[in-house]
């Protein structure tokens, strides 16, 4: 498989730039089959989320793949409603526990959906980072005043952070904020879906890059130094070639694509408070 580039976000820790997105199938064969084609092709980047209740299984492909723990980065997406802080690190130190998965490299936030109770459950979160359970932290979907926010109020404040970026969403604001707090961008939805593959200024330049439209748009976020997630629904639309899909863009398509931020959002995403 393709030697793929690793990005250091800090105390050491090294996080494959491009890895898979976390995902729910129908069958528990199926989620199995996912994990080793990815495997196969190289990543060794998996998000879980623990929304969709396959830890587990992802867990036993990962083992069954005869990697070392070290070889394997894992992130975590926990869900917060209605969760205190014990509750949080609880639930998170018994599905470490029981997977027997020793460590957590990425353990995030889900999404912003218990305000009330975000910053107790963020010292749940430090808690996991100084027990060791946890190497890094984050946080996904939140807007630029709470990660203002809880990067002034946080002892262990978060040094990854996922959204929905692409070349029709740039979200300039936040990822520039991010790039100037030590803050590491992750991309969970690089292609919108889809839903502009077919747009002019991408085909030109697929054309003159003798590529495809998708690939172009995940190598846009390459280029920009984001940690890129494929989303699994895509693999069928989409060649995995990691070898092609890291590969930065030149000058020209970069340029020319900074032009069609339409803050465009294909995915779910929380309706955000600010904080007053």
């Amino acid at each position: 498989p393709h030697q793929q580039v690793v990005l250091n976000i800090g105390n050491g820790i090294f996080v494959p730039q491009i890895g898979l997105a976390a995902f729910r199938t129908e069958t528990l064969n199926e989620t199995k089959s996912t994990i080793n084609e990815y495997l196969s092709k190289g990543v060794r980047l998996f998000e879980i989320a623990e929304l969709f209740c396959n830890a587990h299984i992802i867990k036993d492909a990962l083992f069954e793949s005869g990697l070392n723990r070290s070889e394997v980065c894992i992130a975590l997406k926990v869900w917060p409603k209605n969760r205190t802080a014990d509750m949080l690190f609880s639930s998170c130190k018994r599905l470490i526990e029981s997977s027997k998965l020793e460590y957590i490299d990425i353990v995030m936030v889900h999404a912003p959906i218990d305000i009330e109770n975000r910053f107790d459950q963020w010292k749940a979160m430090e808690q996991l980072q100084e027990d060791g359970l946890a190497r890094a932290l984050g946080i996904v979907n939140i807007s630029l005043i709470q990660l203002m926010t809880i990067l002034k109020k946080s002892e262990k404040p978060p040094t990854i952070f996922e959204l929905e970026v692409h070349p029709f969403n740039q979200q300039k604001d936040l990822v520039d904020f991010c790039l100037g707090s030590s803050v590491h961008v992750v991309t969970n939805e690089p292609f919108s879906k889809g839903l502009r593959s077919k747009n002019g200024t991408i085909k030109a330049a697929a054309d003159r890059l003798l590529t495809t439209e998708e690939h172009l748009m995940f190598r846009w976020a390459i280029t920009k130094g984001y940690i890129t997630l494929i989303p699994p629904n895509i693999r069928n639309n989409v060649n995995v070639d990691l070898e092609e899909l890291s590969k930065p863009l030149d000058t020209e398509a970069m340029t020319a694509f900074e032009d069609l931020d339409e803050g465009l959002k294909s995915s779910w995403a929380p309706n955000v408070e600010d904080d007053d």
